[in-house]
Formats: structure tokens, C-alpha cells, sequence
């Protein structure tokens, strides 16, 4: 699981938990899960069987502020126009924010919460258009992304798996 779909995850079941609500069958299983997996291997990382902290690391966390930021810089961009068009407008308004020459409230309000916004045109025709890495790695549980370590292996692997390597 990807930690921006875990935090995702988490911040629902504390909201659940705050309200005294019980958990959704699928939050309930997931969150179950990595706790049983905990207490049973002492040297366990709960982080990461929640899905918290990757084990290969990465640069979106589950703290990431950079789904934030995008959709602000979305919202900011508004939906008149094409997305290049926007982009270019939104380049131009950050370039003059930062030289000094313009007083953005909007802007630097999004900067100081959830960090630099890109400056590049084609970086912000991809925010825009939701094509970020962040944006990609979102999903809802009900349409959750497919996590290659609970397929099924494939009748090929299948016979390898039980059997060996062929000789």
C-alpha cells in the first residue's frame, strides 16, 4: 500500500473513532490486521504494516503536504481556459509573487502551508491536469490500486513456487 493511501485510511478510521462510529468492514480488517501482525512478530514495524513508511522509502510519505498543494494550486488555477493556458497564467503569477513585483495572499498562503509551489509551466499543466505522482498514488477504497503481493501467482509461477526451479 502506498503511505498517502494509508494515511488516507488512517485519517478516516480517526475520524470514525472520534465520532464512536464503528469502522467500515474494510478499515476494520485492514487496521486489524497490521495490529495482529504486530503482536505476533515483536520486531515488527507498525508504520510500515499500516502502510505508513514504505520499505524502500520514497519521497511522498504518508505526511506529505504535496497532495495539498496541488489540489490548492488547482483550485487557484481555476477551470477557465486550457490546461497549458492555466499553467502559463499560474507561472506568471508565481514568478511575479516571488520577485516581489505582486502581494498574493492566495499564493503565499499556499506556500506557507504546504511548501513551494513548481514554477515550471509543463510541472504545472501537470498539476493541474491531476497527473502527479501524488494524485496518481491517492485511491479510494472502493477502487483501491492492485497490490501485486496479494495476487495470485500465475499458473507458470504457480508450479515454480511448489516445486522448485526447473533443473
Amino acid at each position: 500500500m502506498k503511505p498517502l493511501l494509508a494515511a488516507d485510511r488512517l485519517r478516516r478510521i480517526a475520524a470514525h473513532l472520534a465520532r464512536a462510529e464503528p469502522l467500515p468492514p474494510l478499515l476494520s480488517a485492514w487496521l486489524g490486521l497490521a495490529i495482529l501482525k504486530r503482536l505476533q512478530d515483536a520486531d515488527s514495524n507498525l508504520d510500515r504494516l499500516l502502510g505508513v513508511r514504505s520499505k524502500n522509502g520514497g519521497r511522498l510519505s504518508a505526511c506529505s503536504t504535496q497532495p495539498a498543494r496541488d489540489a490548492a494550486l488547482r483550485a487557484l488555477a481555476g477551470d477557465e481556459g486550457t490546461a497549458k493556458d492555466r499553467a502559463t497564467a499560474l507561472q506568471t503569477r508565481i514568478a511575479a509573487h516571488r520577485s516581489g513585483g505582486a502581494d498574493d495572499p492566495e499564493l503565499a498562503e499556499i506556500e506557507r502551508r504546504h511548501g513551494r509551489a513548481p514554477s515550471s509551466v509543463r510541472q504545472l499543466q501537470r498539476v493541474i491536469g491531476g497527473r502527479t505522482e501524488a494524485t496518481r498514488l491517492i485511491a479510494d477504497d472502493e477502487n483501491p490500486p492492485i497490490d501485486m503481493a496479494s495476487r495470485t501467482p500465475a499458473a507458470g509461477w504457480r508450479h515454480h513456487l511448489t516445486q522448485g526451479p526447473p533443473q
